[in-house]
């Protein structure tokens, strides 16, 4: 499993920051806050003794470039200060900001507590396991369904 090229800088910014008052924020692509990369990422960071203490939840990043690519983005910054006010903005659909303050904000970038999502290859309930999924069954007939 790998995780984006930007979770090395979060980490040596958090090892910096272990020996200075500094706050890093950066600009990356929003996948480092969420799926799998989150529960790579994040636990070294807590480990590190840093928290969110600012965020922007996913917006689309422009430039005036001919050929703009509109990169999904999040800002994210880490600090090992306790602040106790977090701020947590939100790009709304016309570009307005609108900030919360929170008490934390987790690796989801949701007001909340560190709570971690991890792969697991075995279910978690008492219910049988889902073998298929959606998809046909071979006992389903197409004289059943008529398109169009």
């Amino acid at each position: 499993m790998s995780v984006d090229y930007v979770s090395a800088w979060f980490l040596k910014a958090a090892e910096f920051g272990q020996r200075t008052k500094a706050v890093s924020a950066f600009v990356a692509t929003n996948s480092i806050c969420q799926g799998q990369q989150v529960s790579i990422l994040w636990p070294l960071i807590k480990k590190l003794k840093h928290d969110i203490c600012f965020a922007y939840t996913s917006f689309t990043w422009a430039n005036l470039a001919s050929h703009n690519a509109g990169v999904t983005v999040v800002i994210v910054a880490i600090s090992a200060e306790q602040i106790p006010d977090k701020r947590l903005f939100t790009v709304e659909g016309k570009g307005e900001v609108t900030v919360r303050v929170v008490p934390n904000i987790n690796a989801y970038l949701v007001p909340g507590p560190d709570t971690i999502v991890e792969a697991r290859r075995k279910h978690i309930s008492a219910l049988p396991e889902l073998d298929r999924g959606n998809s046909l069954h071979h006992r389903f007939h197409r004289s059943r369904c008529r398109l169009g």
